[in-house]
């Protein structure tokens, strides 16, 4: 991340792969400062990246049912 970052980042993309790239870079930041130890943290990262694929074209299941699979209540 640290040697593609600041290449992309002198790029500015003029159609919807811009923003995407933003959530990309800010879930990679979460993941190095805070990681993903609680549901809490998890549930942040996968909210960020669930929004990179609005259409949800090809997924296979819902985030919920995503989240289930890591996260168990108590």
């Amino acid at each position: 991340m640290h040697k593609i970052a600041p290449v992309f980042n002198k790029i500015k993309f003029n159609t919807i792969k811009q923003s995407q790239y933003e959530l990309t870079i800010k879930v990679c930041e979460l993941i190095k400062k805070i990681g993903y130890t609680t549901n809490k943290d998890l549930k942040t990262i996968v909210d960020l990246a669930w929004d990179m694929n609005k259409s949800g074209k090809n997924r296979r299941m819902k985030k919920e049912e995503y989240l289930s699979k890591f996260i168990k209540d108590n």
